[in-house]
């Protein structure tokens, strides 16, 4: 059930809801018509009680606050982003590539097609700087975990940002034994490892060094804000990352992974 039916429901049975929850969970259009759109009496601290004034616009909502079929569904009901596509790709390197130029995975609800073998190992590269120097990534990914890491044994995806944690993505890598997760070491970065963790379990790796003192010098970049490096320290606690956490408290900065590079041209 998606939030937005949850307070529609309850508003429909006359439950008092938090009002400013409930408009958080409205499209933008319907935020900025509040005033004109909705009636409210305040009856406890956070509680609500709203009424729709217009019928019209309570029928729209019902039907975008059902949860999407589809790509096509969504964008019918008027945001398409709210629902993930039935098709993807993952550009990939393997131990086949004959060049430069990455390799493509095709996938979709029902297949995969993809012109190679899978290892079963996966490095998963954040960001395209280090993607495409995947073996200098290799290396010092090799590093860090104290085994080594080539394509001979270990076939290597673009993560491309939040796009690596998509439905499609993670059936793909499910395919593998074991996949190293090679992010920033922020709370962006963190996030998306937990996300990862959640569905592959003891198959996601967190590319990380055993000792950090030789990495203090790399964190370098300052949070956006101290609630972010909060919220960092507290997810690496939470994920068994209790060096990282305190690397985060010890120097306030973050690391971003394009640094792992300078490790190794730096040997």
């Amino acid at each position: 059930m998606s939030v937005l039916k949850k307070y529609l429901d309850q508003i429909s049975a006359g439950k008092a809801v938090n009002y400013n929850k409930f408009l958080k969970a409205l499209p933008p259009q319907y935020q900025n018509r509040k005033h004109e759109l909705f009636s409210t009496e305040l009856i406890a601290p956070n509680a609500w009680l709203v009424t729709i004034l217009d019928d019209q616009v309570h029928s729209e909502l019902s039907s975008l606050a059902e949860t999407s079929k589809s790509r096509l569904h969504a964008a019918d009901q008027g945001n398409s982003h709210r629902t993930s596509t039935t098709v993807s790709y993952l550009l990939t390197y393997h131990e086949l590539s004959p060049d430069k130029r990455p390799d493509i995975v095709y996938l979709d609800e029902r297949q995969t097609v993809q012109g190679f073998d899978s290892k079963k190992q996966l490095l998963l590269i954040e960001n395209e700087e280090n993607f495409f120097q995947y073996a200098l990534m290799c290396s010092a990914v090799s590093l860090a975990v104290g085994e080594p890491v080539s394509l001979k044994n270990t076939d290597v995806a673009l993560g491309s940002g939040m796009k690596v944690c998509t439905e499609l993505s993670v059936q793909w890598y499910n395919n593998y034994d074991r996949v190293l997760c090679a992010f920033d070491y922020d709370l962006a970065g963190l996030q998306m490892f937990a996300s990862i963790k959640d569905r592959l379990q003891d198959k996601a790796v967190f590319v990380q060094p055993d000792d950090y003192s030789t990495w203090l010098s790399s964190f370098k970049k300052a949070p956006d804000s101290a609630v972010k490096l909060q919220k960092a320290r507290e997810l690496a606690e939470r994920l068994g990352f209790t060096e990282l956490s305190q690397v985060f408290a010890d120097t306030r900065k973050f690391m971003e992974q394009e640094l792992m590079l300078k490790m190794v041209l730096d040997e």
